[in-house]
């Protein structure tokens, strides 16, 4: 994706054929921020979307969904401020229902092991308390953009953003 913010205006503009996509549009716009290391901008554009589509994300299944690709996604990522933080919320969020913490699966076990050889041998996925919790949220709940739409570059974004992208970002 050449230029998030025009796809985003096209988007806006089509919003009859953009909510029937929504999840595969999604999809494609954090693809494009995790091919550039932008993991908050991953965030920001789920408050985006879920801003402007709300009825789209109210039974949880899009949620889901796209904090499922994210914390997959982490096993992509060394020298990251807060990964394992990130990576257990991320998880925490993926999580359909109770079962889903017991249920092993290889993704798991890779994030696991990546997490342990490269952050700490203790590294547990399901392991996060409720102060984690909330501090994530008030993180993820910052990271919106003015406007109502995407913006390039992280530095023209306002200071709660730019404090919070750094919480988040690599190193």
């Amino acid at each position: 994706m050449q230029d998030p913010v025009k796809a985003w205006e096209y988007l806006m503009k089509h919003k009859d054929i953009s909510e029937k996509n929504i999840d595969k549009l999604i999809k494609i716009f954090i693809k494009n921020y995790i091919n550039k290391n932008e993991i908050y901008n991953c965030i920001a554009i789920i408050n985006l979307f879920e801003k402007n589509f709300p009825s789209e994300f109210k039974d949880g299944k899009i949620e889901v969904e796209v904090y499922k690709n994210l914390y997959e996604s982490m096993i992509n990522f060394k020298s990251f401020n807060n990964w394992i933080l990130l990576t257990k919320f991320f998880y925490f969020k993926s999580l359909v229902g109770f079962n889903d913490l017991f249920e092993g699966n290889a993704d798991n076990d890779k994030i696991i092991e990546f997490g342990k050889l490269n952050y700490d041998l203790k590294f547990e996925l399901s392991e996060i308390n409720i102060k984690e919790i909330k501090i994530m949220e008030i993180i993820i709940s910052e990271l919106t953009w003015e406007d109502n739409k995407p913006i390039r570059n992280l530095n023209d974004n306002n200071k709660k953003f730019i404090r919070n992208a750094k919480l988040i970002s690599c190193k």
